[in-house]
């Protein structure tokens, strides 16, 4: 029997099989772009919120740095264990917001974290001499000003490039 006449024949049968196909199609397909969009939507708003918990720790601990009552402590009026009570709860904050970065970012932005990581570390290494008397009041705050303007450079290229990768 030639094409034409089993067109002919059983067009409505083809018909409906076609119907059939093109539904299970269109259904799996919906089910695969369904399941890639909730990934998606998922990866990235734990990417943002777990980039928005860096930012919020990292403002409370450079708070504390600018607030840290730097003159008794280079008096020597508060010991080191004072002083790393009072440093302790917001370095694990941030360390522990850092380290939650690892999991949602590349290896390429964790380079700009860790430059911000670096300049936390040598404040808080700074605070540490200051406490000594390795360094100066005055020292200290160039060096707190100076990890500040960097590390607020780095952070706006962080949300620049953030923000491109959504347009």
């Amino acid at each position: 029997m030639p094409y034409s006449e089993i067109i002919i024949n059983y067009w409505s049968q083809i018909l409906l099989l076609l119907g059939v196909l093109g539904w299970i199609i269109k259904t799996l397909s919906e089910t695969y772009l369904r399941k890639k969009e909730l990934k998606y939507n998922f990866f990235y708003s734990n990417k943002l919120a777990s980039l928005k918990n860096l930012i919020d720790t990292y403002h409370k601990y450079e708070r504390f740095f600018t607030d840290v009552p730097y003159y008794r402590v280079s008096n020597g009026e508060i010991n080191a264990i004072e002083l790393d009570s009072m440093v302790s709860p917001y370095k694990d904050n941030y360390f522990n917001a850092h380290n939650e970065l690892i999991l949602y970012h590349s290896n390429k932005e964790l380079e700009k974290f860790k430059l911000i990581k670096d300049n936390i570390n040598i404040v808080h290494n700074a605070l540490g001499q200051l406490l000594f008397k390795n360094i100066s009041v005055n020292d200290y705050n160039e060096l707190l000003d100076k990890s500040k303007s960097e590390n607020y450079k780095i952070f706006s290229q962080i949300s620049s490039e953030f923000i491109k990768e959504f347009n």
